[in-house]
């Protein structure tokens, strides 16, 4: 049975039994910043668990997840998967365990059609419910057929009963096939409180997971995932890309990894994720770099290869179940390349400084890598631990790996102390917002009255009363002030309580469906109960909507001058500024931006209404409202018009008209990650204060050229142009001069196997310069490298060309200009056949020509 097929009978199955049927949630998880992805079924549907939301009470999905814990045994298992899909069906407070359990068993036996011998069950050692549904209702009475677990395997959270975390809790009962854990039925029924006990939810969950490869693999009666059938065309391009006849087990278990591992890489930078150093960015830059180093073990070599091969392949055979692969191939396959071949580099550069540490080591006597080198090169420069430890099992280097690992776990300890991202599936935030619900009036007003709900101070305390002092927390039951939400930062202002009490609110966040206003009491009393004034600080919130509106404008503009193709990656609307990122290739150019400023300011003097209104969301986008990468809509939408320009979801608040605006300003054009930009501008007020700082400057320049502001841009011509005769003049006489150096160069040529080695330093010269005498030196020698060196005292500059007749060799000017930053101090790339390296450390400048041959004979024989 294809997979495809088992995805769908799955679904109907239970949209027979009175499920809705759920789409996917996006592997970034819609407007939950407390996860990094989508990691479970149940992510979306936390709400109806919480008893926050109720308009459902039966679900089911297939839901695609990314999970990194097991990612050192993916390939190397049967089925760990960092990217796969995950079958559930859902009950909030509706049916429970016996429905559960036997509609799991007749989709299982009567549905696929898997014989009931081969299966067997788990439950929780203390869950007689279940033991005895599975005993008598389903028929399970053959010895061993029935196992008794503990928390560890069968209670979710795993130990939450001894260990917590508090909150949602129960037993849950496992399936297998011949032993393999198949489906996972979570019966949530217990609040875990604070002192350990368990308290019976008023209404009870169920939460199920079965993974869709692992029952494909049952179903195809294949011995590992990777063998079905949307997996293995992918294993199988990827093994294409290996050396003729490289295809052993260890070289499968390598493709395998590569499979998986380019599935979780397409679907995540098809929903906006690019590669970075930090949050989710970093997670897909790891999978990359761990797919060509996977590919170096069996091939020796780190050429990119994934957006060329695999990539395609994985859009082939996904594509037709999850269309915006197809949509996004060509955004995939840019982004990959361009972190491919950033990596490619980083790779040649960290093998360089490991046959540096080998040669060290090696004059040293010693016959141990040392941690701290192989940890350093991984965090600083990027280098893969695993390639470490097989170039220095090569070298025949002992490496203590135990203490590499605590290094590591150094490291992970800092970046989770410093995230903002929980590893609880229920985050603390929501859980104190839960069975509080709170309702927005801010949309028509900066003031109103409401009943306080909640009261709590040091973090997460609920409390009768607040009093003056600490920091604290207020939940009313209705409230004008937004909560942070969509990009747009929280209102500030104040609670005027009974008999003069007053609250100063300094931020607005959600917890759940609640509105938490944060800040401090100024004075008097604050009771759960009271009645307060809640007063929003409009003339900032004024501000606000200036940049949300405008941000929208920003959005209609971008993609009528740039193409249709441009889409929010993330924004942030303040008092002070909009920021706007979105996905494109390159820089935008100056005129693009001319013209996206020009079209925003001519809508803005139009002085257009802004019209809101509240649809269903499949509604408003067949209307062509536009729906934003990261934001979570309910069954209600609102969406903001402009009319014939502007139409998007959006639950923020904003201008009556485009008018109140005033001016629109770029402040700034920029890149935050592979194909993706960003755009900072100001408004109102904002360009006002700008206009006025850069006049400010225009006339400081002015004064030091001594003219009239009017005169100042004509006068920088006139320096800027006796510069350039200046420089065309000491270029000349260089040049006449050159002959010479030219000579010397020649003749300290060395042969290097087939070709010559022209190296040499030539102080002095600039760039153009350089780049004129190695053009020389590449005409008067055949089958040549140029390596030429130059310092300022300040810094110093390389450059590496090629001869024309060397294009088709194994040789990269890239990467030989890379090895010699390293020794600079500096960075370095460029062509295949021309390339350039800067470096802070002049004084190694001698140093790193004279190994100018070393550099050359360690890439001949890597041949790359």
């Amino acid at each position: 049975m294809r997979t495809d097929e088992v995805r769908e009978r799955f679904l109907k199955f239970f949209e027979a039994r009175g499920h809705c049927i759920v789409p996917s949630a996006p592997l970034v998880p819609a407007g939950d910043p407390t996860l990094l992805f989508t990691g479970a079924g149940m992510n979306q549907f936390k709400e109806y668990f919480l008893g926050t939301r109720r308009d459902l009470s039966r679900a089911a999905s297939c839901q695609i997840c990314l999970r990194t814990p097991d990612l050192a045994q993916v390939g190397k298992t049967p089925g760990h998967h960092t990217f796969f899909e995950m079958l559930g069906n859902f009950s909030f407070g509706d049916y429970f365990k016996k429905e559960a359990i036997l509609w799991a068993w007749e989709f299982l036996t009567r549905e696929l059609s898997i014989p009931e011998p081969k299966l067997s069950v788990s439950v929780y050692q203390d869950d007689e419910e279940s033991y005895e549904i599975w005993r008598k209702d389903v028929g399970l009475v053959e010895q061993g057929r029935i196992r008794r677990l503990g928390a560890e395997e069968n209670f979710w959270p795993a130990n939450a009963r001894e260990e917590g975390p508090d909150g949602p809790c129960g037993p849950c009962s496992e399936i297998y096939y011949e032993d393999m854990e198949v489906w996972n039925l979570v019966f949530t029924q217990f609040e875990r409180k604070s002192d350990k006990s368990l308290a019976p939810l008023p209404k009870k969950n169920i939460d199920t997971g079965m993974g869709l490869e692992r029952l494909a693999c049952v179903l195809q009666g294949k011995k590992t995932n990777f063998e079905i059938d949307i997996f293995e065309p992918i294993v199988e391009k990827v093994l294409q890309g290996f050396p003729k006849g490289q295809r052993s087990g260890e070289d499968r278990m390598h493709a395998h990894a590569i499979a998986d591992h380019a599935r979780a890489i397409a679907f995540a930078v098809a929903e906006g994720v690019a590669p970075s150093n930090e949050g989710r960015g970093y997670v897909i830059r790891k999978l990359i770099r761990l797919c060509m180093t996977h590919a170096w073990y069996v091939s020796g070599s780190a050429r990119p290869f994934l957006h060329q091969l695999v990539i395609p392949e994985v859009v082939r055979v996904m594509g037709s179940s999850y269309p915006a692969l197809r949509k996004e191939e060509g955004r995939i396959r840019r982004v990959v390349e361009q972190d491919e071949a950033s990596f490619s580099r980083i790779f040649v550069e960290g093998e360089n400084r490991w046959h540096e540490e080998a040669r060290r080591l090696q004059a040293k006597g010693c016959g141990a890598a040392d941690p701290e080198f192989v940890f350093r090169l991984h965090d600083t420069h990027g280098f893969p631990f695993e390639a470490s430890l097989l170039l220095a099992q090569k070298r025949g280097l002992a490496l203590d790996v135990e203490a590499v690992e605590r290094l590591f776990g150094k490291q992970r300890e800092r970046s989770r102390q410093a995230s903002q991202i929980s590893e609880a599936v229920f985050d603390p935030k929501v859980m104190k917002g839960a069975g509080l619900e709170s309702r927005f009036l801010g949309y028509g007003t900066a003031r109103a009255s409401g009943r306080v709900l909640a009261l709590f101070e040091e973090g997460d305390r609920r409390v009768d009363e607040l009093r003056q002092g600490a920091r604290s927390q207020v939940v009313l039951n209705e409230t004008p002030f937004y909560a942070e939400q969509g990009g747009q930062i929280g209102d500030r202002g104040v609670l005027n309580g009974p008999q003069s009490a007053r609250f100063e609110v300094e931020d607005t966040q959600y917890a759940g469906s609640a509105i938490v206003h944060v800040g401090r009491v100024a004075g008097g009393t604050f009771r759960v109960g009271d009645t307060v004034e809640a007063e929003v600080d409009d003339e900032r919130r004024w501000h606000i909507r200036r940049n949300h509106t405008a941000t929208h404008l920003l959005h209609a503009a971008l993609r009528e001058v740039l193409g249709k193709e441009v889409r929010q990656a993330g924004s942030l609307v303040s008092d002070e500024k909009l920021r706007f990122d979105f996905n494109y290739p390159r820089p935008v150019a100056v005129q693009d931006l001319d013209r996206v400023e020009r079209l925003v300011n001519q809508k803005i003097l139009e002085n257009h209404e802004v019209g809101t209104r509240e649809m269903e969301p499949q509604a408003a986008q067949r209307e062509g409202a536009i729906a934003f990468f990261g934001e979570k809509y309910g069954e209600r939408v609102r969406v903001v018009d402009v009319p014939g320009f502007s139409k998007e979801l959006c639950g923020g608040t904003h201008c009556r008209r485009t008018g109140d605006i005033g001016l629109f300003r770029i402040v700034s054009e920029g890149s935050v990650g592979q194909g993706m930009r960003r755009i900072e501008a100001v408004t109102g007020w904002g360009v006002f204060d700008q206009a006025r700082r850069d006049g400010a400057r225009v006339r400081e320049v002015a004064g030091e050229l001594n003219v009239a502001p009017d005169k100042s841009a004509g006068r920088v011509r006139e320096l800027v142009e006796q510069v350039k005769n200046l420089e065309r003049e000491v270029s000349r006489l260089r040049t006449g001069a050159g002959s010479g150096v030219l000579d010397t160069l020649l003749k300290n040529a060395v042969r290097v196997g087939e070709m010559t080695l022209v190296a040499g330093r030539v102080d002095g010269y600039g760039l153009k310069e350089l780049r004129d005498l190695s053009d020389r030196l590449r005409e008067r020698t055949p089958r040549s490298v140029t390596i030429l060196g130059s310092s300022d005292g300040e810094k110093a500059t390389v450059i590496v060309s090629l001869s024309r007749d060397l294009k088709d060799s194994t040789l990269d000017a890239g990467l030989l200009a890379s090895a010699f930053a390293e020794r600079l101090g500096g960075s370095g790339g460029g062509r295949r056949d021309f390339a350039q390296a800067g470096g802070k450390d002049p004084s190694k400048l001698d140093e790193a020509l004279k190994a100018a041959r070393t550099i050359l004979e360690q890439q001949l024989r890597r041949g790359t």
